[in-house]
């Protein structure tokens, strides 16, 4: 009785092992993904978890040059001038800038803010020249400064990058052939908040019925993954 129990009770799990395993084959290889199969590929991909919200920010003094007309800070926020990251920053009240012009003749005399004076000085000893034209035709003296919100979510005196929260799949509403063989998969996404910037008052995006956003997925032999530069998340 004992033995025949045993023999049994094994040779079930045996056969519920092999059902699981054929399952997963299945789902990972050949099977087209269902909507939990595709929500499930979506979260753990790293081109989905690039739309995290983490924000760089360079804080501190600067002097920077431009050829633009300059109107407004906002107009002349990098983050490709200089490497100076604080568009977002404003955006998100995570910086306060203080900016203004300066002449090079100011520059010259010494009379300028120290970072542009120091700029000066640098190109002088690289033997730019008596003319001194800078490479640019205007000169501005920029101050960043973190807010005591920007230091709730990570910053400090001189930036930092500002973890604000993970993208999350909310739902997949749709899947639908493309004639590459390719999946097109629509779907809803969120952000949920750290602890930190719910603290500090940050607002969720996305909350409720989330924001749409699409992703295309391509079958290999390994099962089925994301296509490369397909994620479009609004």
């Amino acid at each position: 009785m004992s033995n025949r129990f045993s023999v049994t009770v094994l040779g079930a799990a045996l056969a519920v092992l092999t059902m699981t395993s054929a399952a997963c084959t299945a789902s990972a290889g050949s099977a087209e993904p269902d909507r939990d199969d595709a929500a499930r590929i979506i979260k753990s991909s790293p081109e989905f978890s690039k739309a995290n919200f983490e924000i760089p920010v360079t804080a501190g003094e600067f002097c920077r040059g431009t050829d633009e007309q300059v109107f407004e800070p906002v107009q002349f926020l990098p983050p490709r001038a200089g490497g100076l990251e604080v568009g977002n920053g404003v955006v998100f009240g995570l910086i306060e800038v203080d900016w203004r012009q300066v002449s090079h003749e100011d520059m010259r005399a010494g009379t300028a803010p120290k970072p542009c004076v120091d700029y000066y000085n640098d190109l002088m000893s690289k033997g730019v020249g008596g003319s001194f034209t800078f490479h640019a035709s205007k000169h501005f003296y920029w101050k960043v400064t973190v807010t005591p919100k920007g230091r709730a979510v990570g910053l400090t005196d001189s930036g930092g990058v500002a973890k604000l929260g993970s993208r999350e799949v909310l739902k997949v509403t749709g899947l639908s052939p493309n004639s590459d063989g390719t999946i097109l998969v629509e779907f809803r996404s969120y952000m949920e908040l750290t602890p930190q910037a719910k603290a500090a008052g940050f607002a969720p995006f996305g909350a409720g019925e989330g924001r749409p956003a699409t992703v295309s997925l391509r079958r290999y032999d390994d099962g089925w993954r994301i296509v490369p530069g397909t994620m479009k998340v609004s």
